[in-house]
C-alpha cells in the first residue's frame, strides 16, 4: 500500500509538471502567434511553436491517465470505492533508525524460520517418544449380581477392577529408527534454510543501505542541477520575448528544465522505494 500510494504522489507532481508545461507553451503559442502577425518573427518559429504545444498537450494528456491508473491501482489493492483528494506533500521519506541486529531480531521471514526450527526439533521429540514402551492403567468401579454354588443364592457383589499393560515393539524393521533420521534430516534443512535467509537478509541490508547513501547524493546533485536548468530556462525565455535567439534555443532550455524536473521526481521516488525495502526488511509497518 505504501509503494502504491507513493507511486500516486510521483504521478501527481508529473502530471503537475506537465500541466506547467502546457501552460508555458500556450503562452509561448499566443505569443508567437502576435509576433508572427505583427512581422517580427518568421513562421518557422510559429509552427515549431505549435508542434511544441501540441506535444505538451499530449504529454499532459497521458500524465492525467497514468495517474488515474495509478489511483486505481490503490483502491483496488485496498478494496476503497473511493478515494479523497490526495494531498501529502511527495518528499524524501525518513529512513527508519535500525541497524543489522534490529532487522535480524524482527525480520518476519527470520521469525517464521525460527518457528519452523522450534516445529522442526518437536517433531523429533514426538517421534523418539514413539520409540519408547508405553503403559496403559485402566480401572474402573463395578457391581454385579451372582448366583454361589452349591446353595444357588443371588448375591450381589461389588469391587474394582484394575488393568495395567505394558507395550513395546521388539522388532519393527527400523522404521521408528528411519523415522527419527528423516526428522533430524528436515531439521538440518530448516536450520540450512535458516542461515540461507540470514545471509540474504545480510545482503539486502547492506544493498539497501548503500543504495541509499548513492541515491542521496544523487538527489542533491540534480536538484543543483534543477536550480541550473531553471534560471537558463528564464534566461532563454526573456531572450525570446526581445528577439535575441530563436525557438529552437527555447525549445532546449525547456526540455533540459523539464527532464531536469522529472529525474529529481524519479530520483525521490527510487529513494522513498529503498526506504520502504527497509521497513519491510526491518520488520516495521
Amino acid at each position: 500500500a505504501k509503494r502504491l500510494y507513493i507511486k500516486v504522489l510521483l504521478n501527481r507532481e508529473i502530471l503537475n509538471k506537465k500541466k506547467e508545461t502546457l501552460d508555458y507553451w500556450k503562452k509561448s503559442l499566443q505569443f508567437t502567434e502576435e509576433k508572427f502577425n505583427l512581422g517580427l518573427t518568421n513562421k518557422f518559429n510559429l509552427l515549431r511553436t505549435k508542434a511544441e504545444y501540441s506535444l505538451a498537450l499530449s504529454d499532459y494528456e497521458c500524465a492525467k491517465s497514468e495517474y488515474k491508473k495509478s489511483i486505481i491501482e490503490l483502491k483496488n489493492f485496498l478494496f476503497l470505492e473511493k478515494i479523497d483528494k490526495i494531498e501529502d506533500e511527495f518528499k524524501l521519506l525518513e529512513k527508519p533508525k535500525v541497524n543489522f541486529e534490529y532487522v535480524l531480531n524482527n525480520n518476519t521471514e527470520l521469525n517464521v524460520c525460527r518457528e519452523k526450527l522450534k516445529l522442526a526439533q518437536k517433531q523429533i521429540d514426538v517421534v523418539k517418544a514413539t520409540n519408547y514402551p508405553t503403559v496403559e492403567l485402566q480401572a474402573d468401579y463395578r457391581t454385579f449380581n451372582a448366583i454361589t454354588f452349591p446353595s444357588l443364592e443371588e448375591t450381589w457383589r461389588k469391587g474394582y477392577t484394575i488393568n495395567l499393560n505394558l507395550n513395546f515393539v521388539l522388532y519393527d524393521g527400523n522404521q521408528k529408527k528411519s523415522k527419527v533420521i528423516q526428522s533430524k534430516i528436515d531439521k538440518l534443512k530448516e536450520d540450512l534454510s535458516y542461515k540461507d535467509k540470514i545471509q540474504d537478509i545480510k545482503t539486502q541490508y547492506q544493498q539497501i543501505s548503500e543504495d541509499l547513501k548513492s541515491l542521496k547524493l544523487k538527489i542533491e546533485a540534480l536538484k543543483t542541477n534543477l536550480k541550473a536548468a531553471e534560471e537558463a530556462l528564464k534566461l532563454s525565455t526573456e531572450r525570446y520575448k526581445f528577439g535575441l535567439t530563436d525557438v529552437i534555443e527555447l525549445l532546449d532550455t525547456k526540455r533540459n528544465y523539464d527532464q531536469a524536473y522529472i529525474n529529481y521526481l524519479l530520483s525521490v521516488y527510487n529513494y522513498n522505494q529503498r526506504v520502504i525495502d527497509l521497513f519491510t526488511l526491518s520488520g516495521i509497518r
